[in-house]
């Protein structure tokens, strides 16, 4: 079975909401200047989530009371999206509703949080630098922040010996 078969159906409509509630993220990285290629960086953010889901299963399942709280935060955080019609709290509800599909290690809590290297917000807060070192730093944040959980979940080989 894999790992997407387990996931409580209650997960993937949270997934599906936010998904919705964030379709403005489309916007910004077509339209905006200092956004463009955001959706490079949200493709190498989604890399762990996708392998978790495939046939590099993870050996570390989040704990069902995690995945809880990570739906529940997203839910909450789609709710003040859509009260304050702010879309930043729309992208972090993503975050978290793609976050509660996977596994959990150490090395969760930093990928989770340079998801905010994807959004529209990570190039207000750097509108100052050039544009190529914003496009440059927003990939390498969440490449960096997505090869420790890739590599813990690549599979691990028997050592082989010597004949």
């Amino acid at each position: 079975m894999t790992r997407a078969a387990e996931i409580p159906a209650i997960a993937w409509a949270v997934l599906a909401f936010a998904a919705w509630q964030s379709s403005e993220l489309l916007n910004a990285w077509r339209n905006s200047a200092l956004d463009h290629l955001g959706w490079v960086a949200f493709l190498v953010w989604l890399t762990p989530a996708f392998a978790q889901l495939g046939p590099l299963r993870t050996i570390h399942p989040c704990p069902p009371a995690l995945t809880s709280t990570l739906i529940a935060a997203s839910l909450a955080a789609a709710l003040v999206g859509i009260l304050a019609d702010f879309n930043t709290a729309s992208y972090v509800s993503l975050a978290f509703a793609v976050a509660a599909l996977g596994g959990w290690s150490r090395f969760h809590p930093l990928w989770l949080a340079s998801a905010v290297a994807w959004m529209p917000a990570f190039s207000w807060a750097g509108q100052f630098l050039p544009r190529p070192a914003l496009i440059s730093t927003r990939i390498a944040a969440t490449t960096l922040a997505a090869l420790p959980v890739l590599v813990l979940l690549a599979p691990r080989r028997p050592p082989q010996t010597q004949s």
